[in-house]
């Protein structure tokens, strides 16, 4: 079974602009001077099969986000496959609120996407396990999207989104979470018909809404 563990990641910034930072791969070599990539601040939400709760997470990040080019939002299943279209009814609820879920593609979580992102936003308790299963230093990274909309404040001047992430895990600690996980889950509506979906819908579009407003 998951043990939550309260170690924080070892990432290192670059100062460059608000959300990026480098990374230690070379893109290009010109005249013995190594140039590095500054790679966009990664967010992944994640959901069970990447068909309902985390498409649409995924989705109003992505729309309230969109001012701001450094910043990339995924999505995964803690138990998803590769390929499978959005749930149909949530595909219908979600462009009430304005997301268009009608090109999305599953996928499963993998370490890989893990690691590749600086904040994981799940919908309940079991996604913050099956992140953690796979990396337990991830959960100094993952948050319940809830949780994270309820505790979010507004970025610092010239502080960069990895150092928000980092200040907001600060004060966490794993008995917290786990009391926390009731109060904050986002239950799932699949197959329970659109009403249930939409009320989903509208948790996802406030907590999206208080988090990336806190980045401004």
């Amino acid at each position: 079974s998951s043990s939550l563990s309260p170690s924080a990641e070892g990432d290192t910034l670059s100062g460059q602009r608000p959300g990026a930072r480098e990374r230690a791969v070379p893109t290009a070599c010109r005249r013995g001077r190594l140039a590095f990539a500054i790679m966009p601040f990664s967010v992944l939400a994640v959901c069970t099969a990447n068909i309902c709760r985390s498409p649409m997470m995924e989705m109003s990040l992505r729309r309230l986000s969109m001012a701001h080019d450094d910043i990339t939002i995924h999505s995964a299943g803690s138990r998803g496959s590769l390929g499978r279209e959005a749930d149909p009814v949530t595909v219908t609820v979600a462009a009430e609120f304005g997301l268009d879920l009608s090109a999305h593609r599953s996928q499963p979580l993998t370490v890989d996407l893990i690691d590749a992102s600086d904040l994981i936003v799940v919908a309940e308790m079991d996604h913050l396990l099956a992140v953690i299963d796979k990396r337990p230093q991830a959960f100094a990274k993952t948050f319940l999207l809830l949780e994270l909309a309820n505790i979010a404040t507004r970025r610092e001047p010239d502080e960069e989104l990895i150092d928000w992430v980092t200040r907001h895990h600060q004060d966490r600690t794993p008995s917290v979470v786990m009391k926390s996980a009731t109060a904050f889950g986002l239950i799932d509506p699949y197959k329970q018909g659109p009403d249930k979906i939409r009320k989903t819908a509208q948790h996802v579009a406030d907590a999206t809404t208080s988090i990336v407003s806190s980045w401004r």
